[in-house]
């Protein structure tokens, strides 16, 4: 918590002044208003400055940080992670997301240093390929972003999260439960206009959007997909908060459907009698016409090499001719 109050206050524009609980906290200690805590031993916490680390505190810090940086085995796992992943891929026209883009209430992409919609999830594709490379070649890395880096992982605007704050304070030490509570912004609800699917669309130049990171509840009757079937949830599900219940997409020529996953107990139980575990498929899309290989994005890229090397051909046999 140190650590992340003092990257929040040297940067002012992530407006999550909100999460600064260590003076309070030292307040509250202080003047002995400690019913609404279900712990009073902060024997590291500075009245005076409760945001410095102790010296047995700074050492573990550089020690994580020694080992972060030199483990080979870390680092050829986050290798194949920063030359693979990304914020955002398309696919087959699909845009395929971790979460959401951050919007607004309203239904308009929201801003977030400056930057909104496809433009900010190019910055911050940059700027996590910038960090990958400094961090495979030994390069000292930018305060800014490692800074963005703590954002994405809990920042209200980041694609990754989706919530108007991550309350791990609370829950570890206030005891009203309400201070728990984290609020989802405006993803979801955005997906149920049509206006905010066609700005989405028209964004990124797709035709449907694929999004995880909270899986909807099939017990409950929710469906993966909407009834037009542009905006799709895929989810791992591998959370018990979140149903232990995972989600898959496959895309045949003739059909675009999802496959609603077993829970590790249903698999268990399926094992014990020796029988199939249980798949639900939900029926998202069938196409009139059925999808070839040329209709694919790998086909369109198959297409656009031939046409080079005809063009290439013709202009060889033009000068052989000459």
């Amino acid at each position: 918590f140190k650590l992340e109050e003092q990257t929040i206050r040297d940067f002012t524009d992530y407006d999550m002044g909100s999460r600064l609980w260590l003076d309070k906290l030292a307040k509250m200690l202080e003047n002995n208003q400690t019913e609404g805590l279900n712990d009073t031993y902060f024997p590291t916490l500075d009245p005076t400055d409760p945001n410095r680390l102790t010296t047995e505190e700074q050492e573990v810090i550089d020690d994580l940080v020694s080992q972060f940086v030199t483990n080979r085995k870390l680092k050829r796992l986050l290798g194949y992670l920063f030359s693979t992943g990304k914020t955002f891929s398309i696919y087959n026209d699909i845009l395929n997301i971790h979460a959401l883009v951050p919007s607004t209430k309203d239904g308009d992409f929201d801003e977030f240093l400056g930057r909104s919609g496809k433009n900010l999830l190019n910055f911050i594709q940059a700027t996590i390929e910038r960090v990958g490379n400094n961090y495979m070649e030994g390069k000292p890395q930018d305060h800014r972003d490692q800074a963005l880096f703590f954002y994405l992982w809990c920042g209200p605007k980041s694609p990754f999260f989706g919530k108007h704050a991550m309350k791990t304070f609370e829950r570890y030490f206030l005891i009203d439960k309400s201070t728990h509570v984290e609020r989802s912004l405006y993803w979801q609800q955005n997906l149920e206009q049509p206006q905010f699917k066609a700005k989405l669309l028209s964004e990124f130049g797709v035709q449907r959007v694929v999004y995880g990171h909270t899986p909807i509840d099939y017990l409950k009757g929710k469906h993966m997909a909407g009834d037009d079937g542009v905006a799709i949830n895929v989810d791992g599900g591998f959370a018990a908060a979140y149903y232990n219940r995972g989600h898959s997409l496959v895309q045949t020529p003739h059909q675009l459907y999802g496959i609603i996953l077993p829970t590790p107990d249903e698999i268990k139980e399926a094992e014990r009698k020796l029988e199939s575990a249980p798949l639900d498929i939900e029926l998202i899309d069938e196409f009139l016409h059925p999808m070839k290989v040329k209709d694919s994005q790998e086909g369109k890229m198959l297409q656009k090499e031939r046409n080079q090397l005809m063009k290439k051909i013709t202009r060889l046999e033009a000068e052989t001719t000459n």
